[in-house]
């Protein structure tokens, strides 16, 4: 939302939580209340995997270092005993006094047992086989042999006892690391540590990936070896294993000589006793925890934390409704976590089943609901880079992410454990700038090849134990598509509708493999998870793909024959050229004319595939029709998608005359302000241009000069670039493309400007206003710079009419996001000109049409005008809310350098708003975050800062600012926050002069 251009480029985001920026300051919020005295409750909600306990944890050290008392308590799978989760809360108070073990068991020591004993832990949930180790003493010697990163444990918030000495099972080469396969290696540092350390404990969680890689024999031989050296060394040896993935038989094995624990579902003790010795009422109970929560809370302020509450008893249930309902005068904060889609439905008690509960807490008022997304692109990079301890090489990737993200629909879990076999697989490589992927992992025939063994095992067991019918079911219904229609899938079957009907019931209600397409509910149906699906297709090979996928479409052929895009995905999986081919042109030419780039890119990568599979896969006149079929759908907003495929095109042996067509499609669809996309395109064309020599065509070689002139722009280095613009203005205009010479006068200017020539700046953009009328999109550009000239002279009204005829411009060109972004350019000087109500009309204006058109960017400049507008009417609470929705936006879209400016604005507003200290803190996190060095689109946001401070009389603290500021301004060739520093640096100056230059005492450098 930078008001100088209107592009961007993202770069990371620093967060100490990935991804949750806006969810962790919706909690924040939660305890800021409770620390006030108004109690409230949340409900933090996410299907498996999508890091609801990570966000809890991260609370729970929130509310510790604000002086909280946090409880913690635990739903559970099988059947508990009443109020069981509560009880969990309570008595873990009574007994221990503060924070607890989210993950731990009712009772979690470890048996005492005699010396040596071998103890094997079953239960499905890993956690807390750990939360048991917790237990040990603080002066065990633990070997812990994982499947698990340690690092990631300890982010976790995994507490483990001090001297404990993580061995990390993993394919991946490194100290206190073992290969799979290595069973000797294991054994032998596992008895080096038991001699070095009598008496010891080890503990194995990775049973399941141990037996991936090896036969259940060795694996079983080396549990009785490790057990026979905790023996000798009269130590103790500690198995976790998940008894549903190992047959009866391997289960009995593994218990032969073993102290079995299983988590009790009911521990004794559990049900609440009156000081009769009678079991109380219910209502009895609810007001016992009330009261024991209003003790306590006048100590402290209190966070209760119940994790897993869609397990909960419905006792419990009852319970979290009615602290829900009775916390509002208390210092507490009561946060749920759950997965929506388990939350029990049906009622099991008076009042309602437990979803009725919270959505009637809801609709009250008294229970807010914090939905997890899944992870986009720029936080599944950052993810990669917490798991793998390395980032994506800047020029790869963005293809390969986006799949994954695709296939995962953002789980973290899902992602962690796929970007780890990615690694040991090698599709994940490193080379000099970081990690790149050696192949595509997509690509109907490789399904498999990235989800990891314990992923696609879970799958398996699932619909492995699935009786014969429900399993051919599933079969046809996945080569019908992750969401399908039930008639053909029956017809395919040879089944009636009825039976086809009882079998997906079954596999929604019962097996939770399916659910009822979200669009259309009653007559299509989808399934569970992307992965269901994946793993599904994956077990059939491809000759029963292939003639499942053909006899639905004759199906469809016959029945449904407008159903253009169905006919096409089928056409695709049946491989057939001649049948398949003609409904993926159909589909292509329909997508490219309704301007869906996103569906014609697609379309486009099956009619390659469909050639490929062909006898004859260079066919000229089928890749002539692709080239073209790329340059249109660069031209309808997909040039994105355009290059990915003209990219995969010019991998194939082509003709001259078709590689020299593609590369001249995939310059033009090369947009220039996408600095990351553009250098690698340049690379791979300068290459090719070197080794053809003369042979390059001009228009061709002059489209990269205008690209590399943008990049050397990006970097400061406007001398170089304007070297390459000179020769683009100064060649023969046969020899450039109208476009490509609009596109060079217009940065040419601005590179004149930055240089110290205005006027040969304004020359140059006079010539663009006179040649390029009919080219709407470049005379946008140029009346933007020369907005921002009329900006760096201080011209206020002068910006705003320039910036005006830009977005009239960009309106003429189609452009909606970028007219809306001049617009909100020509406000922001209506703020700094004192016309605040003019500058609101417009914000509310793009804020209403961002949200009519679902254009999150258009939202954020309408949020952020009308907060800079409430906070220079004084107005400070609307000043914060509006501008915690521009963040939001920002966080939702992952423009990181809207995000930068938008939390120097929720600082700005909350600092007029009263709230100084926090304000301060956070320009400090910023600082420490890199603000000042961020880039050019965060240096244009600078003088925020430095402003306010200047107005509340924090000189120390504005003059680091503003020298701070100055310095990237330099850097980054920034002439009008220039200009602003060295102003506001001489003011300071006078000012230190007229008072005798004393430093005021609460100033604190950033």
């Amino acid at each position: 939302m930078s008001a100088t251009s209107g592009e961007g480029v993202a770069t990371a985001s620093p967060s100490s939580l990935i991804g949750r920026r806006a969810e962790m300051g919706r909690l924040q919020r939660g305890l800021a209340a409770a620390r006030q005295g108004h109690g409230n409750s949340c409900l933090v909600l996410g299907p498996g995997g999508m890091g609801k306990t990570r966000l809890l944890r991260w609370l729970e050290r929130e509310a510790l270092s604000s002086g909280f008392q946090v409880s913690w308590g635990n739903g559970l799978q099988e059947s508990v005993a009443p109020f069981f989760v509560f009880e969990q809360v309570f008595r873990r108070r009574a007994s221990k006094g503060g924070a607890t073990d989210p993950g731990s068991p009712a009772s979690s020591a470890v048996p005492a047992g005699e010396l040596g004993a071998y103890t094997l832990f079953e239960d499905e949930r890993p956690r807390r086989f750990r939360a048991t180790l917790s237990a040990l003493p603080r002066e065990c010697a633990l070997l812990l042999v994982t499947r698990e990163n340690p690092g990631s444990l300890k982010e976790r918030g995994q507490t483990l006892p001090p001297g404990t000495h993580p061995l990390w099972i993993t394919r991946m080469e490194g100290e206190g690391r073992v290969t799979p396969g290595d069973l000797d290696t294991l054994g032998e540092r596992t008895a080096r540590h038991l001699k070095e350390h009598p008496g010891g404990v080890v503990a194995v969680d990775g049973i399941e990936y141990l037996t991936s890689q090896n036969s259940f024999a060795a694996v079983l031989r080396l549990l009785q070896f490790l057990r026979d050296l905790a023996q000798e060394a009269d130590g103790h040896l500690l198995v976790a294993i998940n008894p549903s993935a190992f047959e009866k038989r391997e289960v009995s094995l593994l218990e032969s000589d073993a102290e079995v624990i299983r988590p009790v579902a009911s521990p004794e003790g559990v049900t609440p006793q009156v000081a009769g010795g009678g079991a109380e009422s219910p209502s009895a109970t609810l007001l016992r925890y009330l009261q024991a929560l209003e003790s306590a809370a006048r100590e402290a302020p209190q966070l209760v934390v119940v994790d897993d509450l869609h397990w909960a008893d419905p006792q419990s249930g009852t319970a979290f409704q009615f602290l829900a309902r009775n916390l509002r005068d208390l210092p507490v904060l009561l946060v749920g976590g759950a997965r929506e889609e388990e939350i029990p439905a049906n009622a099991e008690e008076e009042g309602g089943s437990l979803s009725e509960r919270l959505e009637m807490l809801s609709r009250e008022g008294l229970l807010e609901r914090i939905a997890l997304r899944g992870f986009g692109e720029e936080e599944a990079r950052s993810l990669l880079k917490e798991v793998l301890g390395g980032s994506l090489s800047p020029t790869s990737g963005e293809v390969e992410v986006r799949e994954l993200l695709r296939r995962t629909e953002g789980n973290p879990y899902f992602l962690r454990e796929i970007f780890v076999q990615l690694r040991e697989e090698g599709t994940l490589e490193e080379d000099g700038n970081g990690y790149r992927f050696a192949r595509a992992p997509h690509g109907s025939d490789a399904l498999l090849a990235t989800v990891p063994p314990s992923l696609r095992r879970m799958v398996l067991q699932r619909i492995g134990r699935l009786p014969a019918e429900e399993r051919a079911f599933l079969d046809s219904a996945a080569v019908a598509g992750s969401e399908f229609d039930l008639p053909p899938v029956a017809a395919v079957r040879r089944s009636s509708l009825q039976e086809a009907q009882r079998n997906v019931e079954s596999l929604v209600h019962r097996r939770r493999l399916l659910e009822p397409s979200i669009e259309s509910p009653g007559s299509r149906w989808s399934f569970s998870h992307p992965l269901v699906w994946e793993v599904t297709m994956g077990e059939l090979s491809i000759a029963r793909r292939k003639e499942e996928a053909l006899a639905l479409l004759d199906w469809w052929e016959e029945h449904r024959s407008e159903e253009v895009e169905t006919l096409a995905r089928l056409g695709h999986a049946s491989g057939d050229l001649d049948r398949g081919l003609p409904w993926v042109r159909r589909a292509l030419e329909r997508s490219l004319a309704a301007s869906l780039p996103e569906s014609a890119s697609t379309y486009l990568s099956w009619m390659r595939e469909l050639r490929r599979s062909a006898a004859h896969p260079g066919e000229e006149g089928q890749v002539e029709s692709e080239i073209q079929a790329a340059g249109r759908l660069s031209r309808i907003g997909g040039p994105r998608h355009a290059r990915r495929s003209l990219l995969e095109l010019l991998t194939e042996p082509l003709s001259d005359r078709l590689r020299w067509a593609a590369r001249e499609a995939l310059a033009r669809a090369t947009d220039p302000f996408d600095t990351q996309e553009a250098r690698r395109i340049a690379n791979e064309l300068e290459g090719e241009f070197q080794r053809r020599g003369s042979d390059v065509p001009a228009r061709l070689r002059h489209d990269l000069e205008s690209f590399q002139a943008y990049l050397w722009m990006q970097q400061g280095d406007h001398e170089r670039a304007m070297t390459l613009l000179t020769s683009i203005v100064e060649a023969p205009k046969s020899e450039v493309s109208p476009e490509t010479r609009g596109r060079a006068l217009t940065h040419g200017a601005w590179c004149h400007y930055v240089l110290g020539r205005p006027d040969r700046a304004e020359a140059w953009l006079g010539e663009v206003l006179e040649t390029a009328q009919d080219d709407d999109a470049t005379v946008a550009q140029a009346y933007n710079l020369q907005g921002m000239m009329a900006e760096a002279r201080g011209d206020a009204v002068g910006m705003r009419e320039m910036a005006e005829k830009a977005a009239d411009h960009a309106r003429r060109a189609g452009s909606f996001t970028n007219a809306a972004i001049y617009e909100y350019n020509a406000a922001i000087s209506l703020v700094e000109a004192g016309k605040a109500e003019e500058a609101e009309q417009v914000g509310r204006h793009l804020w209403d049409l961002g949200t009519k058109f679902d254009v999150p960017r258009v939202r954020c400049c309408g949020a952020f005008l009308i907060a800079r507008s409430e906070g220079t009417r004084k107005n400070a609470p609307a000043a914060v809310q509006w501008a915690e929705r521009s963040l939001q936006e920002a966080l939702a879209m992952q423009r990181n350098d809207d995000i930068w400016e938008c939390q120097l604005l929720v600082a700005e507003m909350k600092g007029e708003a009263g709230n100084l200290n926090e304000a301060l803190a956070t320009y400090d996190a910023l600082a420490r975050e890199g603000v000042f060095d961020h880039g050019a689109a965060a240096v244009s946001q600078l003088p925020s800062m430095v402003r306010f401070f200047e107005r509340r009389g924090l000189e120390d603290r504005c003059r680091v600012a503003a020298e701070k500021a100055l310095a990237a301004a330099i850097s980054f060739k920034n002439p009008v926050v220039e200009r602003q520093m060295r102003e506001t640096l001489a003011r300071l100056t006078t000012s230190s002069k007229g008072t005798g230059g004393a430093p005021e005492p609460a100033a604190k450098p950033l």
